[in-house]
Order: structure tokens, then C-alpha cells, then sequence
């Protein structure tokens, strides 16, 4: 049974018609900064891995994930094709996404069923909530799931 559910959810993920994600039209989805060498710095939504850093409210107020030692949890990947996975603090998740100017949002999320530790449970609901996306000058990724809630990404 789950390896027929994966099945028909893997080929959702391949005929997702109108599905966009990063695309070289859109600018939005990058910022430009300068680093500590003062050369210019361009990261994109897909041009990396993200690395959950923590929860905040704003930028002074950042609460870290935990756990926090956990080299392999809370790390997410989003694809130019509109699809996205990674891995939580006990399961793989797969799905896709879409953005347009800063909007972002989860149309398909998969996952193992494992139970989660730490902030898992918290991270998967915040995530799979977000709605607007910001790339800060430090290059850090925050996906807004409330107004002024976000999960703060670090690049890989």
C-alpha cells in the first residue's frame, strides 16, 4: 500500500501541470549583498540547500531549532522544476512548491511517518504553512508562516 501511495504521489510530482518554481525570469527570488570581501553576492532559492537555523519573530528574536547538533535534520532542497525534499529530524519529505514575487506556497507535501523529535512535529507544520519567502542580505532564507513568524534557513 505505501509503495503504491509513493508511486502515484512520484508521478503527481512528474506531471504537475503550470507548476513553477525558480526560473531565470524571475528575479524576485534573489538578492544581491555584498560579503566581508565587498564582492557581490547573489543567492537563489534553488541554488542551494537550506539548513534550518531556528524560529523567529524577528531578527533579534530567533529561537534554534532543536535538536541543534542534528548534522542531517531540517534540511530542504527546492528544485527549478517546483519540487522540493529533504529531511525533518526522523523522515524524508518530498513535495511541491510555488512561488510568484515573494508568495511561496506548499501545494503537495509527502512524507515518511516516523515520529518526530525535538521542534520536528513544530518545523513540519510551520513549513508546510509558510506563504511568503524573503532571501536576506546575509543570504539566509526566512519562510513566513505566520505575519511576523519565520523559519530562518542558513545556505549549504
Amino acid at each position: 500500500f505505501m509503495k503504491k501511495n509513493k508511486f502515484l504521489f512520484l508521478c503527481l510530482l512528474l506531471i504537475a501541470p503550470g507548476v513553477t518554481g525558480c526560473s531565470s525570469e524571475e528575479n524576485d527570488n534573489e538578492i544581491t549583498g555584498n560579503n566581508e570581501e565587498e564582492s557581490k553576492v547573489t543567492v537563489k532559492l534553488c541554488d542551494v540547500s537550506w539548513k534550518l537555523y531556528g524560529f523567529g519573530i524577528d531578527s533579534e528574536n530567533i529561537r534554534k531549532a532543536e535538536p541543534s547538533a542534528c548534522s542531517t535534520c531540517y534540511l530542504v532542497k527546492f528544485e527549478p522544476d517546483g519540487t522540493f525534499s529533504g529531511q525533518t529530524t526522523s523522515n524524508d519529505f518530498i513535495g511541491i512548491y510555488t512561488t510568484k514575487n515573494k508568495s511561496f506556497k506548499i501545494v503537495e507535501y509527502g512524507t515518511t511517518k516516523v515520529g518526530e523529535v525535538g521542534d520536528g512535529y513544530k518545523f513540519v507544520e510551520a513549513f508546510c504553512s509558510s506563504f511568503q519567502y524573503e532571501i536576506t542580505d546575509k543570504g539566509e532564507l526566512k519562510l513566513y508562516y505566520t505575519q511576523n513568524d519565520f523559519l530562518l534557513f542558513n545556505p549549504q
